[in-house]
Parts: structure tokens; C-alpha cells; sequence
């Protein structure tokens, strides 16, 4: 999971929270493109995805766990990308710890900002 975040992050200069916001069918892995459908302002676009990112996302997806539906929605199947360890949509702060996890594992400061 780690790996698809900071190649997402980088490869499109997303940011942390339109990240986290990323659901299964926003991706196009086949034509490496991904649709953020609620960008800042309201605005939707269509992201190029690098071949590295394509990559680590593919890795993920073929062990990120199936967690059924929402917990406050159950009629809806939780398609989110990122789930946190209770399956739940990963938040911004979650995107944010887990590169800021990164970072110290490595020795320097990480952040979305940067």
C-alpha cells in the first residue's frame, strides 16, 4: 500500500486527500489513467499514471483485502483503494501518517507537501 501512495503522490502530484478518496473504478490501469471526480474547487479531472505507479497499484490490489460493505453505509460496497486497518476508507490523516512512517523508517521528514 505504501508504495502505490508515494507512487501516486509523486508520479501525479495528487493531493494527500484526493489520495485517499481514490475509489477502484476512478482507475483505468489498462490506459494508465486515473479520475479524480472531485478535485479542489469542485473541479474533476483525468491524471496520466506513470508506469511505476501502474505497477504498485497492480501489487496492491492483488493483496489488499475485499472488506465488504461501509460500516455507516451498509448497502454500499466499500470500493476505496485505501482502506485503514478496519477496512474503512483511509482519511487524509491516514495517507499522512503512513508517509510520515516512511520517513522515520528511513531517517528523514516525509510529508505530502513537500
Amino acid at each position: 500500500m505504501e508504495r502505490a501512495i508515494v507512487h501516486l503522490l509523486v508520479h501525479t502530484g495528487i493531493r494527500s486527500a484526493e489520495c485517499a478518496r481514490i475509489r477502484i473504478p476512478d482507475l483505468d490501469l489498462d490506459r494508465r489513467e486515473l479520475w479524480i471526480p472531485k478535485a479542489k474547487w469542485n473541479k474533476q479531472r483525468r491524471l496520466g499514471l506513470s508506469q511505476e505507479a501502474v505497477d504498485a497499484i497492480r501489487a496492491y490490489l492483488n493483496v489488499r483485502p475485499f472488506s465488504g460493505m461501509l460500516r455507516d453505509n451498509p448497502d454500499k460496497i466499500n470500493d476505496y483503494l485505501f482502506l485503514d486497518r478496519f477496512y474503512n476508507p483511509m482519511s487524509r490523516d491516514g495517507v499522512y501518517k503512513r508517509l510520515s512512517n516512511i520517513g522515520k523508517r528511513v531517517g528523514v521528514t516525509v510529508s505530502p507537501h513537500m
